[in-house]
């Protein structure tokens, strides 16, 4: 079925306190992992959701009954129905395939979609629950791993699966079909492990590792892990064309503008879906998010601190929550392309980069510094007390006329062996993200610091993300800067970018000591002395100056009190998957919603 586009119009009913057509309009916001929120009209935007909902689950309010129900005594409803409006960017890099895929802007309105193994009840702490499996599996020892698949699961009843059972054959596929593709399969690395895979039944699936890795077992609730049928060929995954078996069907991505899904008819999952939808908004400005929030066409926003703090004021009414796991800016070289092949190169140019003066001006001073690993993960973030005597990092005004003296003096060393000057070095090309030079213009920040700190001349190019992913995996991307969100695991953050055999790694690192550090921390237990690994392997990192996560902020969940159980992920695993969300339609700030 083909779904429409939201119309741009308000209709207002005397009738009913709901609305037939709510008013859609886009918001933005001055981060990049942010978006904005539309209203529309549930069946003109997921046509499927009317068709297929169940009896017991009404997409309107439904007054529970009681005989003892007094004259103004707040009313209750049912937690089924309403579409949850919230904010999200919608672009893409035209990869559809959730195993290929490079954004996680995709990912997210995937995960609606797609079942995982498990999911997690918290992912800072790594904490695990089921998602597609029956229970968390057996494991007789460090390498084997025995799942249930949930008999009661099934496929969405779109073709080609037609509303089948899911198998462990689907999970068996899933992965394989990962570790046998090319190099475009980007989250390969995270199965490199796995012996064998086997499926004495439909029901069963058994994994042996060839090593044991203490970290595997989140592998399992990560975004590498959705499930795709076998039916479903590599050419067939597209914008339009998308069936799980998770709470949410598929029903519009627009790119730059919006995506829907609506509520699938039935979900092996204990508790809901609630909602009969859920639409995803890009957004225009952040005046337009308070517009929106004030009409009630928007639920939810994801915001800076500085944003949710001005809304804050304007509209009292809404709640605030931290979102665990801040988004993180920063740059990356490409070690084997001259000149950022000399490490004295990049340490001038990443220790003359003033990352306090970037948290002022792009967050108000609300951000904190990063070493590798974001310092919101705090399980295997290196500490800030350390972070702050590392040059790059040093506060206060001797701590950068320090950082100054430090990266001049390599700059020098660099320029002296080499027989160059300023002059015929540059101007360096900075390849960016045409979403942050917008909203930050952190590439001209950057410009302009090392203009100021040593001399060195600046080209930005502003590009999009799907150019810049394009050139980085061909090698034509030598120095750029980028935007992520990040990772729960210790090895996510490690293996895939760092060890010699990762997939993503861009840096063209080959280290011996890196590398046994790497493989060292999946195989240790105690999770004290693998903590310490991972900061040995920060430390060696912040040495070879490869990459840079600048900042952080903290991201912002802003919401009117009427939306309940809205999860608090901390990274793109997705771990609620809005399938325990609902609207209480009998809460006082519901009204004229």
């Amino acid at each position: 079925m083909q779904s429409r586009s939201p119309k741009w119009k308000i209709f207002n009913s005397k009738k009913t306190s709901r609305r037939s057509f709510l008013k859609l309009s886009a918001v933005s916001l001055s981060t990049a992992s942010i978006g904005t929120i539309a209203c529309l009209n549930t069946a003109s935007t997921t046509p499927e959701a009317k068709t297929t909902q169940t009896p017991t689950k009404a997409s309107t309010p439904k007054k529970t009954p009681s005989t003892t129900e007094k004259k103004g005594a707040r009313k209750t409803y049912s937690k089924f129905g309403e579409t949850l409006r919230r904010t999200g960017n919608i672009f893409s890099d035209e990869i559809f395939d959730p195993h290929r895929t490079k954004t996680t802007q995709i990912l997210d309105q995937q995960s609606l979609v797609y079942s995982k193994l498990l999911n997690y009840v918290d992912q800072g702490a790594g904490i695990l629950t089921t998602d597609l499996a029956k229970t968390l599996p057996e494991q007789p020892d460090l390498q084997t791993f025995v799942f249930q698949i949930n008999p009661e699961a099934k496929w969405h009843d779109r073709a080609p699966v037609n509303g089948r059972h899911v198998r462990a054959q689907d999970v068996k596929h899933s992965i394989e079909r990962q570790i046998n593709g090319d190099a475009s399969y980007i989250r390969q690395s995270h199965w490199s492990l796995i012996d064998t895979i086997e499926t004495p039944d439909e029901q069963t699936l058994k994994i042996r590792l060839k090593e044991a890795h203490v970290g595997m077992l989140e592998r399992f609730a990560d975004t590498s892990s959705l499930i795709v049928a076998p039916e479903i060929r590599y050419h067939n995954f597209q914008s339009n064309n998308q069936v799980g078996s998770g709470p949410f069907q598929w029903v519009e991505w627009k790119e730059r503008d919006f995506a829907s899904v609506s509520k699938a008819p039935y979900w092996h999952g204990a508790n809901g879906p609630f909602l009969n939808g859920v639409i995803t908004r890009q957004p225009l400005s952040l005046d337009d998010i308070e517009a929106n929030f004030r009409t009630k066409t928007l639920d939810v926003a994801l915001l800076g601190l500085r944003q949710a703090q001005q809304l804050r004021e304007a509209i009292p009414e809404l709640h605030e929550t931290a979102q665990g796991l801040a988004q993180f800016y920063g740059m990356r070289f490409f070690s084997t392309k001259e000149p950022y092949n000399d490490k004295r190169l990049r340490g001038a140019i990443s220790i003359a980069l003033n990352r306090w003066e970037m948290s002022q001006s792009m967050f108000a001073g609300s951000a904190t510094l990063n070493p590798w690993i974001s310092s919101s993960v705090e399980r295997w973030s290196l500490p800030q007390v350390e972070l702050q005597n590392i040059a790059g990092h040093r506060p206060g005004t001797g701590g950068r006329q320090a950082d100054i003296n430090e990266a001049n003096n390599l700059l020098n060393s660099y320029l002296n062996e080499t027989e160059q000057t300023i002059g015929s070095l540059g101007p360096l090309e900075l390849l960016i993200t045409e979403e942050l030079e917008k909203n930050f213009s952190l590439g001209t920040i950057i410009q302009t610091q090392l203009d100021e700190s040593l001399g060195i001349p600046v080209k930005v190019s502003a590009v999009t993300q799907q150019d810049l992913y394009q050139r980085l995996f061909s090698g034509e991307a030598p120095w750029f800067v980028t935007f992520d969100n990040g990772w729960t695991e210790l090895d996510d953050w490690l293996y895939p970018y760092y060890h010699s055999t990762g997939t993503a790694n861009s840096f063209a690192l080959r280290d011996e000591k890196i590398d046994r550090l790497i493989e060292k921390q999946r195989v240790t237990t105690d999770q004290i002395e693998r903590r310490e690994i991972g900061f040995d392997v920060q430390r060696e990192l912040l040495q070879l100056h490869l990459a840079s996560n600048f900042v952080s902020e903290r991201v912002i969940s802003l919401q009117w009190p009427y939306l309940q159980e809205f999860p608090l992920d901390i990274g793109f695993s997705f771990q609620e998957r809005l399938a325990s969300c609902w609207i209480d339609q009998s809460h006082p700030t519901f009204f004229n919603r």
